[in-house]
C-alpha cells in the first residue's frame, strides 16, 4: 500500500469509528458509576476548585484527578455539562488506544493488512467499545498503557534520556488517570519483552534512571498541590481523612494485596472475563491462542512478545485479590493484535472457525431483524406500545440497518475481513443503538429534573438524602451545595437538628423500613408532604417498585432541644 493509500485508509478509519463511538454518546442517562465522574467534574467547573475532587461536597480522591479533568475542561469550553460531555473524554482516549495499536502493530510486523485488521478488531471487541462510551477511567487507563508500549516498542534499541522521559511521563500521566496499572502494566510487559529479546540489561543505564524521577514528580504534583491549597469552605472531608497520595496507594497496592471490596471473585475468573470483553470475536482469540501455542517455536518474535505481554497483564491481574472483569481491559490491544496476525497469516482452524462466523452472522442479523421488524409492525397494535414509544422508532429501524448490513456481509464477504465487519456492526448496533434506546425505560433523570423545576430555589443545603445517596440527584438538578446524607436511622437526629423551625426536603427510596424508620425519626404528628415521586414504567415495573420519593417536612422548633 502506497502513502497516499495508507493515509487514506487512516483517514477512512479514524472517520468511521468516530462517527461509530459518537452515535448517540448522549442519549443514556448516567448509569453505573458515571455520575462519580459527572458531579466531580460539575463541581469543579461550579466551585472553581480543579484540585479537590469531590461529590456532593465530599471529598473523592478514590480516583486521582487526571481522569476528571478532561470532563471538566470541554464542559468549561462548551459552558454546560451533560452525558454527552461527561462520556466524550473516554471516546478521545479510545482513539488514542486506537493509534497506539495501529502504530505498535505496523512497527511490529511491518504489513498495512494486520495494521488495519488490528484497529478493526479493537473495535470488534465488547469490552473496548462499550467502555469507550462511558465516562470513567477505564479508557484513559487501556490508552495509556498501549501508548506506552507503543513508544517504548519503537525506541526499544535507543539509549536516550529523552525517549526514556516521554516513557515514565506517559506512564505516570496513565497513574493520574485510574492509578497504579497505568504504571505497573507497561513496565512489566517491557521487562518481559526485554528479557525475550536478549537486551535486558541495556535498559539499565542513567538515561532512564535519571528520567525517572522527573515522571514521579509530574505524578505526585497535582497531589501536592492540593494539599496546598484550601478547599472551599462547603467540602468536607471523608470519615477516613486519607490524602490523595494515600488512597491512591490504598486503591491500588493496598487493594491487590488486602483486598478490602471487590474481593469476591476466584483468582481464575479472569479465563472467563477476557473471553467475555473480547466478545463477539471470542472464537476467533482462542484460535489466534492456540495456534501461537501450537506452533510457538516458528512464530516470530513479535508474535511471541505479543503473547508474553498478554500473559504477563493476565498474571498480574489474577494474582491480585481485588478483581472485576473491567479491570482486565488493558490486555484488549496486545490480544487485538495477535488476532490480527493469525487471521492473516492463517493457523489451526482458521477456514472452519471463519465458516462458523459467517453462520453466526446470519443468526445474529436475522435475531435484529425480528426484534426491529416486531417491535415497528406487532408493538403498536399491543399492550405494549407505550413502551416502543419509549424505545423509539428511529432505534427500531436503525435495529434493522444493522441487521440488513451484516447479511450484505455475511453475502458478499465471507472471510475474516467479513467476520470482523460482522463483530464491529454488532457491537455497534448493540451499543450504540439499542443500549442507549433503553434509557428512556429510566426515570430517575426524569424526577431529578422534575424536583429541580418544583424546588428551582433550593441549592441543596436546604435537603437532605436518607438511607442512600444520590449523585444523579444533584448532577441533573445542579445543586451548589452539599446535601446531607444520614445513612442510617440512627444518624438522622443530629442532621435534623440543623433544620428546627424550619422546612426540609428529604429525598429517600420507597421502601416501606425507609419510611418507617423516617416516620420514627420525626416528632408524633409532624406530617410528610410527598413533594415528587419518581415514576414507574408500566408494564415493566410495579407501583411497589423502589423508587425516589422526596417529602418537605416543617420541623418543630424546638426538636433540637427535645433531642437533648
Amino acid at each position: 500500500m502506497d502513502m497516499k493509500n495508507k493515509k487514506i485508509e487512516a483517514i477512512v478509519f479514524y472517520l468511521a469509528v468516530t462517527l461509530f463511538f459518537l452515535l448517540n454518546l448522549g442519549q443514556n442517562p448516567l448509569w453505573g458509576s458515571e455520575d462519580r465522574w459527572a458531579e466531580v467534574a460539575r463541581s469543579m467547573c461550579f466551585s472553581g476548585d480543579w484540585l479537590h475532587p469531590a461529590v456532593n461536597g465530599m471529598i473523592y480522591f478514590d480516583k486521582p484527578l487526571l481522569s476528571y479533568w478532561p470532563i471538566a475542561i470541554i464542559a468549561t469550553l462548551c459552558g454546560s455539562i451533560n452525558e454527552f460531555i461527561v462520556r466524550l473524554p473516554s471516546v478521545i482516549a479510545a482513539l488514542i488506544a486506537l493509534w497506539g495499536t495501529r502504530f505498535l502493530a505496523e512497527d511490529m510486523f511491518k504489513e498495512r493488512k494486520i495494521t488495519i485488521l488490528s484497529g478493526w478488531i479493537l473495535m470488534g471487541f465488547y469490552g473496548f467499545f462499550f467502555w469507550a462510551r462511558a465516562a470513567a477511567a477505564e479508557m484513559l487507563n487501556l490508552a495509556a498503557v498501549i501508548v506506552a508500549l507503543a513508544w517504548f516498542f519503537h525506541y526499544r534499541e535507543k539509549r536516550s534520556f529523552g525517549v526514556y522521559l516521554i516513557f515514565w511521563i506517559i506512564c505516570f500521566t496513565g497513574m493520574l488517570a485510574k492509578g497504579m496499572p497505568a504504571l505497573i502494566l507497561p513496565v512489566a510487559v517491557a521487562a518481559v519483552w526485554t528479557i525475550a529479546s536478549g537486551n535486558f540489561k541495556r535498559h539499565f543505564c542513567w538515561q532512564n534512571v535519571a528520567a525517572f524521577p522527573i515522571g514521579l514528580v509530574v505524578a505526585l504534583l497535582p497531589f501536592y498541590l492540593s494539599y496546598k491549597f484550601p478547599m472551599p469552605e462547603y467540602y468536607t472531608l471523608p470519615a477516613h481523612h486519607l490524602s490523595g497520595v494515600e488512597l491512591l496507594i490504598r486503591e491500588n497496592l493496598t487493594r491487590a494485596f488486602e483486598a478490602f471490596d471487590h474481593n469476591d471473585e476466584p483468582f481464575w475468573i479472569y479465563f472467563a472475563h477476557v473471553p467475555r470483553i473480547m466478545m463477539p470475536l471470542t472464537l476467533a482469540g482462542i484460535a489466534a491462542l492456540v495456534a501461537a501455542i501450537s506452533d510457538w517455536k516458528k512464530n516470530p518474535l513479535e508474535v511471541k512478545l505479543l503473547w508474553l505481554g498478554c500473559a504477563t497483564i493476565f498474571i498480574l491481574f489474577s494474582i491480585s485479590e481485588s478483581r472485576r472483569w473491567y479491570y482486565i481491559l488493558p490486555i484488549l490491544p496486545l490480544l487485538a493484535i495477535a488476532t490480527a496476525f493469525y487471521m492473516t497469516k492463517g493457523g489451526k482452524f482458521d477456514k472452519a472457525i471463519c465458516k462458523a462466523y459467517i453462520y453466526i452472522a446470519w443468526v445474529i442479523g436475522g435475531s435484529f431483524t425480528l426484534i426491529g421488524i416486531a417491535a415497528l409492525a406487532v408493538g403498536p397494535f399491543t399492550k405494549y406500545a407505550p413502551l416502543l414509544l419509549r424505545f423509539g422508532v428511529i432505534p427500531s429501524i436503525l435495529t434493522i440497518a444493522g441487521a440488513v448490513a451484516m447479511f450484505v456481509v455475511a453475502l458478499r464477504c465471507r472471510n475474516w475481513d467479513g467476520v470482523v465487519a460482522v463483530s464491529v456492526i454488532t457491537v455497534v448496533t448493540v451499543f450504540g443503538v439499542v443500549y442507549p434506546a433503553t434509557g428512556n425505560f429510566r426515570t430517575e433523570k426524569a424526577f431529578a429534573f422534575a424536583l429541580r423545576e418544583k424546588l428551582p430555589d433550593v441549592n441543596g443545603s436546604e435537603m437532605l438524602f436518607f438511607a442512600k445517596d444520590a449523585p444523579k440527584i444533584t448532577f441533573y438538578m445542579g445543586l451548589t451545595r452539599r446535601v446531607d446524607f444520614a445513612r442510617e436511622q440512627r444518624q438522622l437526629p443530629a442532621l435534623l437538628k440543623k433544620f428546627a423551625g424550619r422546612e426540609v426536603y428529604i429525598i429517600t427510596t420507597n421502601k416501606p423500613k425507609t419510611l418507617q424508620d423516617l416516620r420514627d425519626t420525626l416528632p408524633q404528628n409532624t406530617p410528610m408532604e410527598l413533594v415528587l415521586a419518581e415514576d414507574y414504567v408500566d408494564i415493566l415495573e410495579s407501583p411497589k417498585e423502589k423508587k425516589w420519593h422526596c417529602y418537605r417536612i416543617v420541623m418543630p422548633a424546638d426538636y433540637g432541644s427535645e433531642q437533648q
